[in-house]
C-alpha cells in the first residue's frame, strides 16, 4: 500500500485526502501530513483520522507519494527545505499554480514530477482536474496521479505547455461561473423571485447545461438552437449577448488569468 503524503493541509489538500480515502485509495492511517497551522492540522486529524507529521522532513522521508499543497510563492523555499530527504524512488506531485514541472526539478533532479491543476469544485466530487508529467515522469505516474484526482471528479492527462489556459478555464473558472450564478439569481430577485427560489433556478440550470453539454454529445451551437425558437424568448437573450460583445469580454477574462498564471511561474 502506498504511504502518500502532504505538506500543507489547506482547503484543496483537504479535499484530495477526502477523495482518496472515501474511494479506498488508501486507508486514513496511511496520509502524513504537515502544516506550519496546527490548528489546521489538528482539524484534519480529527475530520479525516490522518497522520499528523512532526515536520515536513517527516512527510519526505515517509510517504512514497508526497503531495505540495502550498501557495507557489513558499514552493521552492519549501522544496528546498526537504531536498536533503528526496529519493529517485518517491513520486512528486505540486499542486501549486503557476509553478512549473521544470522550476520543482531542480530540486528534486531525476524524480518523477507531476504537476495538477484542480479547482474547487473538488470538494462536492465535481471537480476538474488537469495532470501533467515533468521530464523523468513516466505514463505510469501520470495514470496513478490521474486515479487520485479521478475519485474527485473528472482527471486529464494534459501537456504541461497548456496549463496556463487550463489554469484560466477549470482552475480559475469556477469563481466566473459562480459569478453567472449569482448575476442571474439577482436578476431573478430583481424582478420578483425570493433569493432562494432565484438561487435554485440559476445554479440547477446551469448544472443541467453542463451535464448536457458533457454528456449527450451533442455541439454547443445545436444546443443553443435547441433552446431557440425562432423569434422567441431564448433569441432575444441571444442577440443581447451577441451586441454587448459577450464572447470577446470571455476571451479576455481567458487571457488576463493566463497571463497572471504565466507570470506566477
Amino acid at each position: 500500500m502506498n504511504k502518500i503524503g502532504f505538506i500543507g493541509a489547506g482547503k484543496m489538500a483537504t479535499a484530495i485526502i477526502k477523495g482518496i480515502i472515501d474511494s479506498n485509495f488508501c486507508k486514513s492511517e496511511n496520509i502524513l501530513v504537515s502544516d506550519v497551522n496546527e490548528d489546521a492540522l489538528k482539524k484534519m486529524q480529527s475530520d479525516l483520522k490522518i497522520t499528523p507529521a512532526k515536520s515536513n522532513n517527516d512527510v519526505v522521508k515517509n510517504s512514497d507519494i508526497i503531495f505540495f499543497a502550498v501557495k507557489p510563492f513558499v514552493l521552492k523555499d519549501v522544496l528546498s527545505g526537504v531536498q536533503e530527504d528526496f529519493t529517485g524512488d518517491k513520486l512528486i506531485v505540486s499542486i501549486a499554480a503557476g509553478i512549473s514541472t521544470a522550476t520543482i526539478e531542480q530540486f528534486t533532479k531525476d524524480m518523477p514530477v507531476i504537476r495538477v491543476m484542480p479547482n474547487t469544485p473538488a470538494f462536492v466530487k465535481a471537480g476538474m482536474s488537469a495532470v501533467c508529467k515533468g521530464k523523468f515522469a513516466k505514463e505510469e505516474h501520470a495514470d496513478l496521479v490521474c486515479k487520485i484526482m479521478g475519485s474527485l471528479g473528472i482527471a486529464i492527462k494534459e501537456d504541461e505547455k497548456n496549463i496556463d489556459v487550463i489554469t484560466a478555464i477549470s482552475g480559475s473558472g469556477p469563481a466566473y461561473f459562480y459569478y453567472f450564478i449569482n448575476e442571474f439569481a439577482k436578476s431573478g430577485v430583481k424582478y420578483g423571485l425570493d433569493e432562494k427560489t432565484a438561487l435554485i433556478l440559476a445554479a440547477q440550470t446551469a448544472l443541467g447545461s453542463a451535464k448536457m453539454a458533457l454528456e449527450t454529445n451533442t455541439p454547443l451551437d445545436i444546443l443553443i438552437k435547441n433552446v431557440t425558437t425562432p423569434g422567441g424568448c431564448t433569441e432575444v437573450g441571444n442577440n443581447i449577448l451577441a451586441d454587448k460583445k459577450t464572447n470577446e469580454i470571455i476571451d479576455e477574462v481567458v487571457k488576463g488569468t493566463m497571463d497572471k498564471a504565466k507570470a506566477l511561474g
